[in-house]
């Protein structure tokens, strides 16, 4: 099925597939991509599994969707078929360039890719499970990165740090593997999250739930699956010294989860005295970052946390772990403070801290602003991956014609 969203290919426009799972990602991250490689000249197509978000970020980026369910988890008779269906198209769109987000993708992408003779295979990691897994899951997505690394053609990092290591363990090769300017996938709309535009919204959203103006608030903004910490957050929210936590809100956002996470916050949002609330996925996080006087990311692996960027840019510093990616977000001491992984007790310390000295959070918020204005607005980053398209199109063999000559 062909889900025509946006203007039809044209014959003289190269042709640009990205590839994801699930339209969040799309949404979240690419609508700026597609509207500026259409202004660019290139006829772009999204793949992605047909759902509200990919329909949207199609519509909004004013490109063509074609569904192509590729799961997210571990399937091997769907991702075969997956494989199968992709290279299908790929074999009937002959782009020039295929761009695939996150592991899954970038995994299907690349075999369906090589096997289509597209001659631009762009692997685009967003983190690595990698990098937290442990036993036969570690070696599972080592082996997927790998292969995902092996037949592309380009692999682009979101955080320095995050390319770093997947060269020190091996799986892509020191000459495929690139970062975009400072890192991240698209940078950040520094007008949409002034914190000064958005606070009188942010006064309504706290008086609807009900958490008075003394309060101050701790934000968590993510996926509610283990690996974005929640039990960690949860369980240093717990350790808060009952002057902090009297006055204290702790707002968890996010969706796409897992019960047992589900069931962890429904049961610290059930005790009145920790003062937590669920509020699921938000349209309105630049406005609920205007009433934030901190956010937590106690995650175990990140790609680059755009939680952090985008309270960074609300003016709100972070806690965050000491782990690949996240280290690249935030600068310790300077823009927030980090802690180590899975240590409620060094989370909770540095919440206190943040919340007991207002001048040092004040200090940390004004310094992260002013970082991410300067190094991460959209209009940096964005243009950033049409320079190297153009750069890759230049050497690539037969790409400049959008029809690949030869083998893979």
């Amino acid at each position: 099925m062909n889900r025509t969203v946006g203007s039809q290919p044209g014959s003289n426009r190269e042709v640009v597939v990205h590839v994801c799972t699930i339209g969040i990602v799309p949404r979240l991250f690419l609508i700026e991509h597609f509207r500026r490689q259409r202004a660019a000249g290139f006829d772009v197509v999204l793949v992605a599994y047909d759902d509200a978000d990919s329909r949207f970020a199609a519509q909004a980026g004013g490109i063509r969707l074609i569904p192509v369910a590729i799961r997210q988890g571990v399937a091997p008779v769907a991702d075969l078929a997956a494989l199968f269906h992709l290279a299908r198209e790929l074999r009937r769109l002959r782009p020039a360039i295929v761009d695939a987000h996150c592991t899954k993708a970038g995994f299907i992408a690349a075999m369906a890719g090589w096997w289509a003779r597209v001659p631009i295979r762009i692997y685009h990691n967003h983190g690595m499970v990698l990098l937290s897994a442990k036993g036969m899951t570690r070696a599972v997505f080592r082996f997927i990165e790998s292969v995902a690394c092996r037949l592309s053609t380009r692999v682009f990092y979101v955080a320095e740090s995050n390319m770093r290591d997947a060269v020190a363990l091996g799986v892509c090769p020191r000459e495929k593997a690139a970062v975009l300017g400072p890192g991240t996938i698209s940078g950040i709309d520094a007008a949409r999250f002034d914190p000064q535009l958005n606070a009188a919204r942010g006064a309504e959203l706290r008086e609807s739930q009900g958490i008075p103006e003394s309060f101050r608030i701790c934000g968590f903004v993510g996926r509610i699956v283990p690996h974005k910490g929640i039990e960690t957050i949860l369980e240093a929210w717990r350790l808060l010294p009952a002057d902090v936590l009297a006055n204290t809100c702790l707002c968890i956002f996010g969706g796409l989860g897992e019960p047992q996470m589900y069931a962890l916050v429904e049961e610290a949002a059930a005790q009145p005295q920790l003062h937590v609330k669920y509020l699921g996925f938000s349209h309105e996080m630049p406005a609920w970052y205007s009433t934030m006087s901190l956010l937590v990311q106690p995650s175990w692996h990140e790609g680059w946390g755009y939680n952090v960027l985008e309270s960074a840019c609300s003016g709100v510093p972070a806690v965050g772990t000491r782990i690949s990616a996240t280290i690249d977000a935030i600068v310790d001491g300077q823009t927030g403070l980090l802690v180590a992984v899975k240590d409620p007790r060094a989370m909770a310390d540095a919440i206190v801290r943040l919340l007991r000295d207002e001048e040092l959070r004040r200090r940390l918020g004004a310094a992260a602003r002013e970082r991410a204005l300067k190094d991460f607005s959209q209009d940096a980053i964005v243009p950033l991956l049409l320079d190297e398209y153009q750069r890759l199109l230049q050497h690539a063999p037969g790409a400049q014609a959008g029809r690949p000559q030869g083998g893979p």
